[in-house]
């Protein structure tokens, strides 16, 4: 699945999370153990974001990953286009 990274935020004791919008038609994946971001080792689960678009209509494609490793943050870059593999 390839995703756009769309931002970054830290939330105390728990870490760094990467919001990511899903560029595929199909939401349908599945975030494991073994799950990387565009190379980039994340925790196995994710969240998403109470974000609305324009519309004020809840935007169903974007997702929020958790970093397993705090300093790869400061590899992604906003607007880049990755990966999601298992």
């Amino acid at each position: 699945m390839k995703f756009k990274i769309e931002g970054f935020f830290k939330i105390t004791g728990r870490g760094y999370f990467v919001t990511a919008i899903c560029l595929d038609n199909e939401n349908t994946f599945e975030v494991t153990e073994s799950s990387k971001l565009g190379n980039i080792a994340i925790k196995p689960f994710l969240t998403q974001p109470r974000a609305v678009d324009e519309n004020e209509k809840q935007r169903m494609n974007l997702f929020a990953f958790q970093l397993k490793n705090d300093s790869d943050f400061e590899k992604m870059k906003i607007g880049e286009i990755v990966n999601l593999t298992n």
